[in-house]
């Protein structure tokens, strides 16, 4: 798979290529480039020219672009939703996907508070700590799970960290029912949060939104807060 893509990755530096200068550049042997040049040209990926005999991208490329343009579409009207989530709560606003079984912070719009959670867009956090993660996680198949759990040691953040695997169950199940996740103090002491998950087929695999900032703020505001971050995960839902 390592050298499949860095012959990919070769058409960044030059438009087309011969197999020889491929083999050549790469230091593969010829049969090995012939191997996985004809992969790429069954899929659409590469196309070789039958006057010339060199490659080139193919239009399959072009299509999985436009996928990318459509993704930083819905991204750039994520932030623009967050941003308004992030005003009218007080509060910090993520939006969260699935990598493996860990929870990937994509976007981050912090809370115009003196005092906030803030998280970089990249981190990784787990899945079954935190409203973030554990909203993502109740999303897997009876089949996921047994391989996250088979998977993934449940060990504490915090005294509030639910490591036992079948507490974490009944956990993922009232956040299927109810639609949404709570938590305080789970990840990160003192830090309450609330996510739901997005409806949307804008943007590659599982992804959620979530609000989080300090417990004492969110004391007696959690219906309000649901509220907002309902609303915003609707507008969200509904972008093409």
């Amino acid at each position: 798979m390592d050298k499949s893509l860095e012959l990919l990755f070769c058409f960044e530096e030059q438009p087309d290529w011969s197999q020889t200068e491929l083999s050549q550049r790469l230091g593969l042997h010829k049969t090995i480039v012939h191997r996985i040049l004809r992969t790429f040209c069954r899929h659409g990926v590469l196309v070789r020219s039958p006057a010339n005999k060199r490659y080139r991208l193919g239009l399959r490329v072009w299509e999985l672009g436009n996928l990318v343009n459509q993704h930083q579409e819905f991204l750039e009207h994520a932030r623009q939703v967050m941003a308004r989530l992030a005003e009218d709560s007080g509060e910090s606003v993520f939006l969260n996907s699935v990598v493996g079984f860990e929870g990937l912070v994509v976007l981050v719009q912090e809370g115009p508070q003196a005092v906030k959670v803030t998280y970089s867009a990249g981190r990784r956090v787990p899945l079954y700590a935190g409203a973030s993660g554990k909203v993502l996680l109740s999303t897997f198949s009876a089949e996921q799970l047994q391989d996250f759990f088979t998977s993934v040691q449940l060990k504490p953040f915090t005294p509030a960290t639910i490591t036992d695997a079948e507490t974490l169950r009944q956990d993922l199940e009232r956040i299927r029912t109810q639609g949404y996740a709570y938590s305080i103090g789970e990840l990160d002491e003192g830090v309450a949060a609330l996510a739901v998950k997005l409806d949307t087929a804008a943007y590659p695999g599982t992804v959620g939104l979530s609000i989080g900032g300090p417990a004492f703020r969110f004391a007696g505001r959690v219906s309000e807060l649901l509220r907002l971050l309902q609303a915003a995960a609707h507008a969200l839902d509904h972008v093409k």
